[in-house]
């Protein structure tokens, strides 16, 4: 028990990387729902026509999609890099 007490009490020190890495994997983990979503968008679009300019919503999706894969790559390099810094 006194193991883990000190543990606890080091862990401390290292909160705030810790909050970060936490919400930076939350973060990743909405991103990784949201990418198949809009590529099923853009994949219906293609498919049925209806849209009145599809290749404007095509490029605004496009935009979008590049963003969110950005924001993928910077909230797992800091999930990563801070968890194993704290740690």
């Amino acid at each position: 028990m006194n193991l883990l007490w000190r543990l606890g009490k080091e862990a401390s020190k290292y909160k705030r990387l810790y909050l970060v890495a936490i919400v930076s994997t939350f973060l990743l983990t909405i991103i990784n729902l949201i990418a198949p979503k809009l590529l099923s968008n853009m994949t219906a679009i293609v498919e049925q026509k209806t849209a009145l300019d599809p290749v404007r919503e095509i490029g605004i999706l496009t935009g979008i999609l590049i963003t969110l894969r950005l924001l993928k790559i910077l909230f797992r390099y800091l999930s990563n890099y801070l968890s194993h810094k704290a740690a």
